[in-house]
């Protein structure tokens, strides 16, 4: 097997010099990309690319603008 990427998650090493293969070896793809199925299987996995929605409530985003002691001030 090829070099492994843990190193990057930690930030010491060097993204620019790990070898196109090793890079798809470790992605389990090809030039090509990824086959419907593993495309499927992936998004089953991991789910959508996209951020989380946070809801926040609005009592606290009000209470938060009068939190301010120039608020309390005014």
């Amino acid at each position: 097997m090829g070099r492994s990427f843990g190193c990057c998650f930690e930030g010491n090493c060097g993204l620019e010099n790990i070898p196109i293969e090793d890079v798809f070896e470790n992605l389990r793809c090809t030039r090509e990309g990824l086959t419907n199925l593993a495309a499927e299987e992936r998004l089953a996995i991991f789910g959508h690319n996209k951020p989380e929605e946070k809801k926040e409530s609005k009592l606290l985003k009000f209470l938060g603008f009068t939190w301010n002691p120039l608020s309390w001030v005014m």
